[in-house]
């Protein structure tokens, strides 16, 4: 490798570190901006859609969908309250007593263990339990606080679901011109994707939140609607969602029908086989698949970075960066020959193979 390849490829590592270090600097801006545009793009078609059939301008559009959205979120918000309040303040009142009454019964039952006896009285569960129960709860409180993301998010997404064409030609400008239209095609076929998985998603959610409920209702669970809901809400995040779901199921029915929880338990790991071998395959068939290891993977990542809102975006992601990934990079890495170089390039390739033989 020449001296000025060097140079060149030292300079190239140090802009991408800084470039790196400048943007984990503004992680939450670059994230928030992210779901934007992802919001934006699925918002698109519907905006295109009312312009087409209801001859509705997409600016008149754009306002009824803020305010269509921002009821609708107003809604769910209040009914999550209303949940807290009728549902889970008893629980939490009698959370104490119950985890008390739970760890006597369990250290008759180990009576016979005295090694194990003696670990578990020393885990004190009552008091670990309340203590996390108050950060959970201290952390809801603080979520209120993303209201304003929330709309910054909204209104990008709007912005860009107006004039979607305008906004990414400006971004390929940024592209050499001959690699413009091969790039657009690329993120038009990102943004398809991205919606396909949305709504695919969206009807898993729906399936197994309803089969969740009907199961609920079936062993005569109290909130069994509202137990269906929680479980089609936490669907969206693969693999830790379902469990979330279960266990402020289990807590639901601790303080009223205790006797229903291995029913209650079964009844999800029924749905959850039906999600994965049933509503899963047939959804998803024929669309792209996201690798269950780089989810993970990618999901842990994001949640150091992000938290919650990391897990949430973890699946959207990648299917764009899967998307892009099959059709730029791998169609090159799988070429049996080399591509043909360019005119000046095979002018230059010429002149430096001349001198190296003359050498």
């Amino acid at each position: 490798m020449s001296f000025k390849k060097a140079l060149l490829f030292l300079l190239c590592a140090i802009a991408l570190l800084a470039a790196s270090v400048a943007l984990y600097s503004v992680r939450w801006i670059a994230i928030v901006s992210l779901i934007g545009i992802g919001v934006g793009t699925l918002i698109s078609p519907v905006l295109e859609m009312l312009k087409r059939r209801l001859k509705i301008p997409k600016p008149v559009s754009a306002v009824l969908m803020f305010f269509l959205i921002t009821g609708a979120v107003a809604q769910i918000i209040y009914l999550v309250f209303n949940i807290g309040q009728t549902q889970l303040a008893p629980v939490v009142q009698q959370l104490p007593t119950l985890l008390q009454k739970l760890q006597f019964k369990t250290q008759v039952l180990l009576t016979d263990y005295p090694w194990f006896q003696g670990n578990f009285e020393s885990l004190k569960i009552g008091e670990r339990s309340i203590e996390a129960l108050s950060g959970f709860m201290g952390g809801i409180q603080l979520g209120a606080t993303a209201l304003g993301g929330f709309f910054f998010v909204l209104t990008l997404a709007l912005y860009l679901a107006t004039s979607p064409q305008r906004y990414l030609s400006g971004f390929l400008s940024l592209f050499p011109a001959y690699a413009r239209p091969k790039w657009e095609q690329v993120f038009r076929s990102a943004g398809r994707h991205l919606r396909k998985w949305f709504f695919s998603q969206l009807l898993a959610m729906s399936i197994v939140g309803a089969a969740t409920a009907f199961g609920m209702w079936l062993i005569g669970v109290n909130s069994w609607h509202i137990i269906g809901l929680l479980t089609a809400a936490l669907d969206i995040v693969p693999y830790f969602g379902p469990l979330v779901a279960g266990t402020s199921a289990c807590l639901l029915a601790l303080a009223s029908q205790p006797d229903k929880i291995p029913l209650l338990i079964g009844i999800f790991f029924l749905a959850q086989q039906l999600e994965s071998n049933v509503v899963i395959p047939l959804i998803m068939k024929g669309r792209l698949e996201l690798p269950p290891i780089h989810l993970m993977v990618l999901m842990l990542v994001l949640a150091s970075w992000f938290g919650v809102l990391g897990i949430l975006v973890a699946s959207p992601l990648l299917t764009v960066l899967r998307t892009i990934y099959l059709q730029t990079y791998l169609p090159r890495m799988n070429q049996a020959v080399e591509p043909a170089p360019s005119s000046a390039k095979s002018t230059r390739h010429k002149r430096e193979k001349a001198w190296r033989a003359a050498g």
